[in-house]
């Protein structure tokens, strides 16, 4: 009866992804994986949730989200019900190669679970609120000089890095954007830059002994923290050509296919 139920739901999924898709009036999607998880055994302890949302759900992606009776909603509104503290996520299909999320409202959900979910629907939704935005307004100098205004810097791409010299996960990623900085140094379009919170003599200290590619900027903490509303290091920011903010994530793997995606607008 389970498996009959389970298979009914993808069902329906399935029915109205397709006729959301025709709707549209574009080509009907394809989907390439259906996803059955076990919801009773993911959430049967933190430990056990923690590890499959860690591995399956990135909320800062542009996935498909569904609401507890399969029907399309936006990602704000699924962002808004799990703030609440009594839904979860689960992948349910993978669809041309996109994530789609349903939330659930399980009768009963551990605390610990239930707790760390609102942090992560908070924080997401703050990203979130973001995309479509301009940068507040910013004057930038890095270490060697080099300025960055919204009027030198209008039609680059920009990627901004928050960080501090200190944070073992800011500096993790420092191999990961090097590379990204390598691959696009020919590209003038292409903006750099990392806004630190650290004066320019610790800066100047720490990079005698760490490799960073990105322009930084010293001493940002004021902006990051009343400008940006960062409270949590690393944090990305994506910035188009119009100067709009396309995309906020937490982790440099996250942020990097927005951005090759956005270098290559015309």
């Amino acid at each position: 009866m389970k498996r009959l139920a389970t298979a009914f739901t993808l069902v329906t999924i399935l029915l109205t992804l397709a006729c959301t898709s025709n709707n549209s009036g574009g080509n009907a999607h394809t989907v390439t994986a259906v996803v059955a998880p076990n919801k009773a055994a993911i959430l049967k302890d933190f430990r056990t949730w923690w590890t499959y949302i860690s591995g399956k759900i990135h909320l800062e992606r542009d996935f498909i989200p569904l609401n507890e009776d399969s029907t399309r909603i936006s990602k704000a509104a699924f962002l808004h019900k799990l703030a609440s503290g009594n839904y979860v996520p689960f992948e349910v299909l993978i669809k041309d190669d996109s994530s789609v999320y349903k939330i659930e409202h399980p009768e009963k959900i551990d605390s610990e679970i239930s707790d760390r979910t609102i942090q992560l629907a908070y924080a997401h939704i703050k990203n979130y609120n973001w995309e479509g935005k301009e940068l507040p307004r910013y004057h930038f100098a890095d270490l060697n000089g080099t300025t960055y205004t919204p009027e030198n810097t209008k039609g680059k791409v920009m990627l901004l890095k928050c960080w501090f010299v200190h944070c073992v996960a800011c500096v993790a990623e420092f191999p990961e954007l090097n590379q990204l900085v390598e691959k696009y140094r020919n590209r003038k379009d292409a903006l750099f830059i990392s806004l630190a919170t650290d004066p320019k003599d610790s800066l100047h200290q720490f990079f005698k002994t760490h490799s960073f590619n990105y322009a930084t900027v010293p001493e940002q903490h004021d902006y990051l923290s009343k400008e940006l509303q960062v409270t949590g290091y690393p944090t990305h920011f994506l910035i188009n050509r119009a100067g709009k903010i396309v995309k906020v994530t937490q982790e440099a793997k996250e942020i990097i296919p927005f951005f090759e995606k956005e270098i290559e607008k015309r």
